[in-house]
């Protein structure tokens, strides 16, 4: 499938121009369909086909986790990236790791569950032109760091990290290494195994196009078999187990009963994370949403959001624009955040009223963010509505 047939599969995109797969990206035609149907089936039946959909679950378990480098067992459907992140902060904590180096400016869903549970964070600065280069990272640890955690993608610059560098820096200093997916899914070809990282999280409203309310974690099984999961439910035992022999150990208290104690034995699987059945309307969604990625590939979608990217950033520099980083291939993603002289919001509120182009204030100013589904005909478009709002550069004092 190439970019222009993607771009056929969103029915939002023949009124909007949609620059902002950073915050979320529209519902595809497949996707809806797909919900429809599951719905009808729920409407006309209720839950006769239970098994029909666990057995859904499981296969599109697979295929995702072969999408980013997983194994199923290593792979659990959650809520949020903050989920994902509050069981990793435990999981680090359960096994003595206490500092974890991150870079400034991350997203709150990486650093806020890290902070509330316990761990210390140490942060790095960026360079002055929004860039951290890895000899920055590897100057900022010390004998107490005990793991790096980072989003793949900057959310306020857009600046890609240097990810088989960074796991190569890991794996020569012992560390474990944790990656924050939420601007990377579905734009940046990800393979966990590949690079020997313990953790990934990620939600799938944003380039994955899988709507809000479902997201990804995934556990690297030595984590798995040698730390406790912080949460169960009456799914994260085996199957054999979840209605009676669930008891890890017992003492007789009288001849009326007994007490139970020790706790219950949990599946050594990311997805006994999953305490109850989930959002299985969720799961629809991302399945489609995974089909089309497979279809257009995500080593070409990366190609096509960085050619957007440099026409987009030529043509705002052309009108005396600084958009956050340098015009390097190698560290751009799908994102362009400009500064701009007034309010941002206000600007974005402007390029939504008069033109229906959506995009988002973050980073200090509007940030254009590129996807598969977009053209060079989206980039002309915003940029003549910036130059039609009178929308200037921002000035050097901001």
């Amino acid at each position: 499938m190439t970019p222009a047939e993607l771009r056929q599969q969103f029915p939002a995109l023949r009124s909007w121009t949609w620059l902002n797969a950073a915050a979320s990206s529209p519902t595809s035609a497949p996707a809806l369909a797909a919900m429809e149907a599951y719905l009808r089936e729920t409407a006309e039946s209720g839950d006769l086909q239970y098994a029909k959909w666990a057995r859904f679950r499981e296969g599109l378990r697979a295929r995702l986790a072969a999408y980013v480098g997983a194994t199923a067992r290593e792979l659990a459907f959650v809520p949020t990236t903050s989920f994902g992140f509050n069981v990793i902060g435990r999981m680090l904590l359960a096994r003595g790791q206490t500092e974890v180096l991150t870079l400034e400016g991350e997203f709150p869903s990486t650093v806020i569950p890290l902070l509330h549970a316990g761990l210390t964070l140490r942060v790095v600065k960026s360079r002055p032109d929004g860039t951290w280069p890895l000899a920055a990272i590897d100057a900022a640890l010390r004998p107490t760091t005990n793991a790096v955690a980072v989003s793949i993608v900057q959310y306020a610059s857009g600046y890609r990290v240097d990810l088989t560098g960074l796991a190569a820096l890991c794996r020569a200093r012992g560390l474990t290494l944790i990656l924050n997916g939420a601007q990377a899914l579905g734009q940046v070809p990800i393979d966990l195994a590949a690079l020997g990282a313990s953790f990934f999280a990620a939600p799938g409203q944003k380039w994955f196009f899988a709507g809000y309310g479902l997201g990804t974690l995934v556990i690297r099984q030595d984590w798995l078999d040698a730390v406790p999961l912080p949460l169960g439910g009456w799914l994260s035992v085996a199957p054999a187990e979840q209605y009676q022999s669930w008891l890890h150990t017992t003492r007789v208290d009288d001849e009326h009963g007994f007490v139970a104690t020790g706790g219950a034995l949990l599946r050594k699987e990311a997805s006994a994370l999953e305490v109850g059945a989930g959002s299985l309307l969720g799961l629809h969604a991302m399945d489609a949403a995974l089909h089309l990625h497979e279809a257009v590939g995500t080593a070409n979608v990366l190609t096509h959001n960085i050619a957007l990217q440099l026409e987009l950033r030529r043509r705002l520099r052309e009108r005396g624009f600084c958009p956050r980083l340098p015009d390097d291939p190698t560290f751009l993603s799908g994102i362009c955040v400009l500064p701009v002289q007034g309010d941002p919001a206000e600007v974005v509120r402007a390029l939504v009223r008069e033109h229906q182009i959506m995009t988002t204030p973050r980073g200090g100013g509007v940030r254009i963010s590129t996807r598969g589904y977009n053209s060079m005909e989206d980039v002309d478009r915003v940029v003549r509505a910036l130059d039609a709002l009178g929308v200037k550069p921002a000035t050097a004092a901001g």
